[in-house]
């Protein structure tokens, strides 16, 4: 297969924004996810769901270390993290998941498996539940009905 000059190979399809009832059917047939927000003043980007729902499908993540990006995207463990506003990086990260099987496997691997062990929702109830006992426990006061004492 031929590069571009930036060293992607030419069957490289920049999707831009997909709906939802898309994203699962796009998401099966990808080698990875790449979404590098830029780092605007006043906008900080969020925590990212996306990512987590690319490495529910067993895709391994390119993201920019803007924002919230680095929890849902482990740099080298569950994805790749690129500076915010460098395409240059962004290409060298998508370059070296298409030239490095092995590496893929293993984020796509632990991607997956940290969506399934820290972000079902079963799990996250059970950790929000404990939040809100641990809250009403300090806060309420003793003999109140949120009281546990």
């Amino acid at each position: 297969t031929s590069a571009s000059p930036h060293g992607l190979i030419l069957n490289v399809t920049l999707l831009g924004e997909v709906s939802p009832d898309d994203l699962r059917g796009i998401l099966a047939v990808a080698e990875f996810f790449a979404l590098t927000p830029k780092d605007l003043p006043n906008d900080p980007e969020g925590f990212g769901i996306v990512y987590l729902e690319a490495a529910a499908a067993g895709k391994t993540s390119i993201g920019s270390s803007a924002g919230g990006v680095p929890e849902a995207v482990l740099d080298g463990t569950t994805g790749l993290l690129v500076p915010p506003d460098d395409g240059a990086a962004t290409a060298r990260a998508m370059r070296r998941l298409f030239e490095n099987g092995a590496l893929l496997r293993r984020l796509q691997e632990n991607a997956r498996s940290r969506a399934e062990k820290e972000f079902r929702w079963k799990g996250r109830a059970f950790l929000f539940q404990g939040v809100v006992h641990a809250v009403v426990s300090e806060r309420a006061p003793p003999g109140s009905a949120w009281s546990t004492a």
